[in-house]
């Protein structure tokens, strides 16, 4: 008779343990899929942050291009897009070695 109760606690134990050890198994798989996505969501930002870099570098470039040529009808696509800019002329003492116009103040 004392067996029958020691055995009935540890048949009681090994079934929670059973129970634990299943939903054990499925918050792992819950865990990979979410690491999973936050992944995904972190290769996105990484991209647009690189992405956002070039996009900053081209148009200061054309804002360039504009300012040396005097381009109006690139100056009225940056503007269609929000971006506007100002020639700043240069130095009396710096004409001498730089003389290409530079876009200044280019704000997107």
């Amino acid at each position: 008779m004392e067996q029958d109760w020691k055995v009935g606690v540890l048949l009681v134990i090994v079934i929670a343990a059973m129970v634990l050890l299943g939903l054990n198994i499925a918050r792992a798989g819950d865990n990979r899929a979410r690491l999973a996505e936050v992944t995904q969501r972190q290769s996105f930002i990484n991209e647009t942050v690189r992405i956002s870099s070039f996009s900053s570098q081209f148009i200061q470039s054309v804002a360039t291009v504009a300012a040396n040529t005097g381009d109006q009808s690139i100056r009225d696509v940056l503007a269609r897009h929000g971006v506007t800019f100002e020639v700043q002329a240069p130095a009396a003492s710096a004409a001498d070695t730089a003389p290409d116009a530079q876009a200044t103040g280019v704000s997107p």
